[in-house]
This record gives structure tokens, C-alpha cells and sequence, in this order.
């Protein structure tokens, strides 16, 4: 699969089964695509809600909205304190198509 290819299937994902949220920190906001993809809870993914949900977003939505570097620990997705960012597992080759994070549920 292309990074070209790869893109365009994480879109028809996003629009299919995903939503637009706001990615803050500070006074940086970036519209991005993304999905919620599952929640979990218990011991290993305690937070201050007991509660952690997996998302992913759109590389490319985050560099066309200039944001400030990748996601990172304490940024703010659509409201919910962003615990970890993965910025290498989904890629093709070189070419980042999409971070995927942990966010407090």
C-alpha cells in the first residue's frame, strides 16, 4: 500500500465511522479527522476518571493547521486530556498517515 493509498482509505474511515475535533494546547487549535476506536479501564489505564479511550486522527489535518508540533502528553482533544501519542505505529514506510492516542475518557 502507498502513503497515497493509505491516506485515502483513514479518510473514507473518518467519514464513515469518525468526526471533526478540536486538538488544543494552549491557544493552538487544529480542526482534525478522527475515531475513537475503544475505551478500556482497570488497573494499567487508571487516570483521574478510571477511564481511557484510543483514538486516532489525521497527520495531514494536524500539519495543514500548522499545530505546534505532534500531539503530546497534556494537549486537550474535543475536551479530553490527551495521556500519550504514538507518532510512529501508523505509517507507511517514512510517511506518517495518522497518530494514534491515548485520551482520558
Amino acid at each position: 500500500m502507498t502513503p497515497n493509498e493509505a491516506r485515502n482509505m483513514y479518510r473514507d474511515q473518518m467519514v464513515a465511522h469518525g468526526g471533526t475535533f478540536v486538538l488544543s494546547r494552549g491557544a493552538a487549535t487544529a480542526n482534525v479527522r478522527g475515531r475513537i476506536l475503544a475505551s478500556s479501564s482497570g488497573p494499567a489505564t487508571d487516570t483521574v476518571e478510571g477511564r481511557v479511550s484510543r483514538a486516532v486522527i489525521l497527520a495531514e489535518d494536524v500539519e495543514a493547521a500548522s499545530f505546534p508540533g505532534h500531539p503530546e502528553r497534556g494537549d486537550v482533544l474535543d475536551g479530553r486530556m490527551v495521556m500519550f501519542c504514538d507518532p510512529e505505529k501508523r505509517k507507511i514506510g517514512d510517511t506518517l498517515i495518522a497518530y494514534e492516542l491515548e485520551i482520558a475518557a
